[in-house]
């Protein structure tokens, strides 16, 4: 019952705050005005009395304001994080550093089983690489887009479709509409939104929020790496690896993807 009013308020929230969509709460009066003039009518040729009219409407206007304040209360928006099933498709953002380091590794490792179509959001090949480090010391630093195309390769006769998304990483209008586009692209290719996460966990600030943003639309999953153990100096330890956790977005806007 509790999803019910749930979804019921996500669908009249645009008409009942302005902040969220003004056009929708504009249409909203508009057309709650033509109703209360419809209503007024109909109660006028009822009880024809304009004092029962006056009492019987703000009876009812007391009565929709005190259902509206304990469904706030209630239904109150929360953020909630949960575990989540491996999905077919996985858009990730791609850091730079040790290959095994970076979280997008770790993400796919965790969906490989039922992962079919794969979108890395990186940014564009630099002049040149970090360069490997000394003999002995373990993989080289790259740049997020050497990482890259060796993700590519490693599902390369893995997966059914696999494609970098290069971006400029400080551009939150170009990531928020390469995300965006990823979902059109998926949904042609027989996927839909749900068949899909996204994980804001690798990137720039800049990348992760963005790409948050692009996944408020109903349907769409963001999910984040979460380390199993962190290190003296407050970094995650990678050699104990990580888990992904699904974020709930159905708090924000929670409106449809224009697909």
């Amino acid at each position: 019952m509790k999803n019910v009013f749930k979804k019921l308020y996500s669908v009249l929230r645009p008409f009942l705050e302005p902040g969220t969509a003004p056009l929708l709460f504009v249409t909203g009066l508009i057309l709650l005005n033509i109703i209360s003039n419809a209503v007024y009518e109909l109660f006028k040729n009822l009880f024809d009395a304009p004092v029962r009219i006056l009492l019987i409407a703000a009876g009812l206007l007391a009565l929709f304001l005190i259902t509206y304040a304990l469904v706030r209360r209630i239904f109150k928006p929360e953020l909630t994080v949960t575990d989540l099933t491996p999905r077919r498709g996985l858009i990730g953002l791609v850091s730079q550093g040790r290959l095994s380091d970076i979280p997008v590794s770790a993400s796919i490792s965790f969906h490989e089983p039922a992962l079919t179509h794969c979108w890395f959001i990186t940014s564009k090949q630099p002049p040149s690489e970090p360069g490997s480090p000394p003999v002995g010391e373990g993989e080289p630093f790259n740049s997020a887009w050497k990482n890259t195309q060796e993700l590519i390769a490693r599902l390369q006769g893995k997966v059914k479709f696999v494609q970098a998304v290069e971006i400029d990483p400080e551009n939150p209008e170009e990531i928020f509409s390469a995300v965006d586009e990823i979902y059109s692209v998926a949904r042609r290719a027989g996927l839909r939104s749900e068949d899909i996460v996204a994980d804001f966990t690798g990137g720039t600030k800049t990348m992760s929020i963005s790409m948050v943003l692009a996944c408020t639309p109903a349907g769409r999953a963001v999910e984040y790496m979460k380390p199993r153990r962190f290190l003296p100096d407050g970094r995650a330890d990678s050699k104990a690896g990580s888990d992904p956790k699904l974020v709930d977005l159905s708090f924000l806007i929670r409106t449809d993807a224009s697909e």
